[in-house]
């Protein structure tokens, strides 16, 4: 027979995966709202809300800046653009003016969203094998870790984050690296928090010089 703290452990285990299926579900809901707000062109409603996107990082902004860039003027000459040249070339034909702003343009800062549900996912993860050392040095602790798949669905199911990410605004990829340079640390993986950290600076986002 195994031992009794054996026994929790492998319940506690199997309890846990048992409510990640409904987790699965809501971050496939989350998902899912924001591809049908990209598909019936709410990005653009969203966009021009002060809520969801500064004058700094707008989706006006990154357009205007290409199109400079399409009739061979420098979008860095004055205060129109922040965003970084290689963002500039990846996202930038994506929005055009040209471009419906359709599920194509919306891949990207899907992608973005993803990303932070990982590195929580990543962090809980972190933060659940601190709790269970804890908890074998206290059996009697009545408390149960948090499931990691619901945290990060929980992120994806917000109705603000799916509201941030249909506004398209830039501010989601300086929120994913930092949430990549975060999930690195915690998980003892310098190489993934540099990375995420070189990124951020990349974006230009002041939050870099709290992390360096």
């Amino acid at each position: 027979a195994h031992p009794p703290r054996v026994r929790r452990r492998t319940t506690a285990a199997r309890d846990m995966r048992s409510r990640d299926r409904g987790a699965v579900a809501l971050a496939a809901t989350g998902v899912l709202a924001r591809v049908l707000l990209a598909i019936l062109g709410w990005t653009e409603t969203a966009s021009e809300r002060l809520e969801l996107a500064s004058p700094v990082d707008a989706l006006a902004r990154i357009r205007e800046g290409h199109a400079l860039w399409g009739m061979g003027q420098s979008p860095y000459g004055g205060s129109v653009l922040h965003a970084p040249p290689l963002y500039l070339a990846l996202i930038g034909p994506l929005v055009a003016n040209d471009a419906p702003a359709g599920l194509v343009a919306a891949v990207p800062f899907i992608v973005a969203d993803l990303v932070i549900a990982v590195a929580i996912h990543a962090v809980a993860n972190a933060s659940n094998r601190t709790f269970r050392r804890g908890a074998d040095a206290s059996p009697a602790s009545p408390a149960s870790p948090a499931s990691p798949a619901w945290v990060a669905a929980l992120f994806l199911a917000n109705p603000f984050s799916i509201a941030s990410c249909a506004a398209a605004s830039s501010a989601g990829f300086s929120a994913a690296s930092l949430a990549v340079a975060v999930a690195g640390a915690i998980e003892g993986t310098p190489v993934v928090a540099g990375a995420g950290v070189a990124a951020l600076a990349y974006l230009g986002d002041p939050t870099c010089a709290a992390l360096t």
